[in-house]
């Protein structure tokens, strides 16, 4: 706390002393708080008497980036007023509105003065600024509006004395030059935001423009522009950073309040898993302050790399079931693996080709339609699998009991992003192994119907309709003399794919011992050839009666079982056809998937055997 005291000087006195005590009824103390006289001077020329010729105290001494002025030491001055100019012969202007009495041992950078630090008066000229808007403001002094001091703008300084009296001496001649810098570093860029641009592989960084300082004022006139810097990981700001795209130019367009920097690095698309890259932004301004980086946000593009399709896919079947094995991918992101299930055709599977317009009629070509999905096996079972002793595998359950199908089985590697190995929904078979598998079979096929039984001149006509499978082989034919047996094999006939005809046989179908029947020659689609035949009993003696059964036989060598098969006497056979069933409706059955189908007349057990029933996938054609 200070106290300023004045008074008008009586005439004749040469000099006062001042004397203070604590307490109004108490003495005064007999020593005055002055060291010696003060003694009052009138006009400027005595007062500049006081300060010894050719003195440099009133020469500025240092000057800071801040316009920090400071001057030496000077006796019986009560403080002093800045002046300043943007030439140096130009009108100086007081910057100060009240006398400087401050004293300095460090600059603004906290440097000593003097090595000695030594103190100084001076003055701290600084702009003012709108704390709302950031910008720039004046203030007024002595009628004068002053602005600034602003960077980059060299200044000129001169220094008055001011007395206690406010009787000010002559300015400090010649005038110092002074030029504010500006150290203020950028705001940090804030909102920062990564889209991943899954069409171009790459990520586009967002943030918004940085128009302000560390303290709230506006850059002026901008800040040059921006670094991007990419991590893997949202540590350390300092540690572990490439930075990306160099300086990205400070958009200035008016109504731009985002700045947008595409990071297009060929090695952002991780080609196992999605790989996340992290992003921090600072501001650089003209004088190349740097903010503190920002905060920092992630991305990542979408991994769109499929594994290998799996090898050493193979198949094996068993009665009631087909088990589908491969080796195990090794890729890093692997998740699991698909088994899919379709029809193979004579052991291969075949696509089913778009029709597209055509000129001329193209009979349409078997195929075997599409995969459909049966399980999925995860990549931590498969390696289980692997490291008990085995190799993965997946069992099909589902293979109706019996089937004489052979199955196409595809087996595709998932990684964690679902992308799967090789093409969909029509494989490349040039990369993808498709395996073709079936039962073993143990079920024989159905026995054959006599359709006609023709006697004739030493000789016997039989046809039949059998129920086709695509594993038939051959029908056998069986007679006896009385219809409760015993009945021997006379002959049979072979199934052969069209257009080649059945093949008489000389002796019972039995395959090679030990062979197994695999999907080579069993065909997907049925034929006329594997339902219908006819066989001419040439070893029946006229007038004799004989009674006939017909059985089927399959590639394996299962034979349907006599007592199944209906027996038919040449005597007893008749010509007249029973009327033809009409079909009353068809409708679906969806457990299990299914047709039912309806017609009249109904079973009469007194006139009929049974029915059989075609099926054909148009209306034309051969059912």
């Amino acid at each position: 706390m200070q106290v300023l005291l004045t008074w008008e000087a009586a005439p004749g006195v040469r000099g006062y002393n001042i004397y203070r005590k604590t307490s109004p009824l108490g003495p005064y103390p007999t020593v005055p708080l002055n060291t010696k006289a003060i003694v009052p001077y009138r006009d400027c020329n005595r007062i500049k008497a006081l300060i010894p010729p050719g003195s440099d105290d009133w020469q500025i001494l240092a000057k800071t980036f801040a316009d920090t002025i400071f001057w030496a030491e000077m006796p019986d001055v009560a403080g002093f007023n800045i002046y300043r100019s943007t030439s140096p012969s130009g009108t100086f202007l007081k910057v100060n509105q009240m006398p400087a009495i401050s004293r300095f041992r460090f600059d603004p950078d906290g440097n000593p003065l003097t090595p000695d630090s030594s103190y100084f008066n001076g003055f701290l000229d600084y702009a003012r600024w709108d704390t709302s808007s950031g910008l720039p403001t004046t203030h007024i002094v002595d009628g004068h509006t002053i602005s600034g001091p602003l960077n980059g703008i060299t200044y000129y300084y001169k220094v008055s004395a001011v007395d206690i009296l406010n009787n000010e001496g002559s300015q400090s001649s010649p005038a110092e030059m002074a030029k504010p810098v500006d150290k203020t570093p950028p705001r940090t860029p804030l909102d920062i935001s990564i889209t991943a641009v899954e069409p171009t592989s790459s990520l586009e960084i967002r943030w918004s423009k940085v128009t302000l300082d560390v303290k709230g004022h506006v850059e002026i006139p901008h800040v040059s522009g921006y670094r991007v810097y990419r991590y893997e990981n949202a540590g350390d700001p300092l540690t572990g950073a490439t930075a990306v795209g160099g300086l990205i130019p400070h958009p200035t367009l008016s109504g731009v309040t985002e700045v947008t920097f595409t990071d297009s690095d060929p090695n952002l698309r991780s080609a196992f898993g999605e790989k996340t890259w992290w992003y921090r932004v600072e501001a650089v301004d003209a004088q190349n302050n740097v903010s503190a980086r920002s905060a920092a946000a992630s991305g990542f593009l979408k991994d769109i790399t499929p594994p290998d399709p799996p090898v050493g896919i193979a198949g094996e079947g068993f009665e009631d079931y087909i088990k589908v094995t491969w080796k195990l991918n090794t890729e890093k992101d692997m998740d699991s693996y698909n088994i899919y299930r379709s029809l193979c055709d004579f052991g291969q599977w075949k696509p089913c080709e778009k029709q597209g317009p055509a000129t001329v009629y193209l009979p349409p070509q078997p195929c075997s339609g599409p995969f459909l999905l049966l399980g999925n096996v995860s990549q931590a079972d498969a390696k289980a699998m692997e490291e008990s002793g085995g190799t993965p595998y997946f069992e099909d359950r589902t293979v109706p009991a019996g089937s004489p199908v052979c199955y196409a089985y595809l087996v595709k590697a998932l990684d964690k992003s679902q992308n799967m190995s090789g093409s969909w929904p029509i494989p490349d078979t040039t990369k993808e192994k498709i395996i073709c598998e079936r039962l073993r079979d143990r079920t024989p096929p159905e026995p054959a119907f006599i359709s006609k039984l023709l006697a004739r001149d030493n000789s016997v006509l039989v046809d039949w309709i059998g129920a086709p499978v695509q594993d038939i082989k051959a029908y056998h034919v069986y007679r006896s003399e009385k219809e409760t047996g015993p009945f021997k094999w006379v002959g049979g006939m072979t199934v052969e794919p069209p257009p080649n005809p059945g093949i008489p046989l000389s002796v019972p179908y039995q395959p090679a011992p030990g062979s197994t029947v695999g999907c080579g020659t069993v065909p997907l689609f049925l034929h006329e050839g594997m339902s219908v035949g006819s066989f001419v009993d040439k070893t029946a003696v006229q007038h004799q009666e004989y009674w006939y059964k017909v059985v089927g036989i399959d590639q394996s060598g299962n034979e349907s079982p006599l007592d199944s098969a209906v027996v038919v006497s040449t005597f007893t056979f008749s010509t007249d056809q029973p009327a033809a069933p009409l079909i009353t409706s068809i409708t679906k059955v969806d457990s299990p998937c299914a047709l039912k189908i309806q017609w009249n007349p109904p079973f009469d057990p007194a006139k009929t055997t049974g029915f059989m029933v075609f099926r054909n996938f148009s209306g034309s054609g051969v059912f």
